[in-house]
């Protein structure tokens, strides 16, 4: 889950402009997968229901806590989308799984 840190340590160092790149393009993708997950919100839950993974009494609830995480989720991405200069730690480790699992 994105969230703003509390407390930040910020290093200052060159990236390269493919790094960036990169770095924009994964935003970009995260981004869109989040607005589609929101915009699928109803079959989710309809699907969790009819495998009987939430109860009927529970819809609301979760309903509203997904649409609430996912909001949160896209404006945080919106955020860092107007902040290309800055690379996340977390979008870093992202990255880095993303080779680790290519390479192997």
């Amino acid at each position: 889950m994105l969230q703003s840190p509390k407390n930040s340590l910020i290093i200052e160092c060159e990236l390269d402009s493919a790094t960036l790149e990169v770095v924009r393009d994964l935003r970009r993708m995260r981004l869109e997968i989040a607005k589609k997950q929101l915009a699928d919100a109803e079959n989710t839950i309809s699907e969790l229901l009819a495998r009987g993974l939430i109860a009927e009494g529970e819809q609301s609830d979760y309903r509203a806590s997904l649409q609430g995480t996912l909001t949160q989720k896209i404006q945080e991405l919106e955020s860092r989308n107007r902040q290309d200069h800055v690379v996340f730690a977390d979008e870093i480790e992202f990255m880095v799984s993303l080779m680790d699992k290519q390479s192997s």
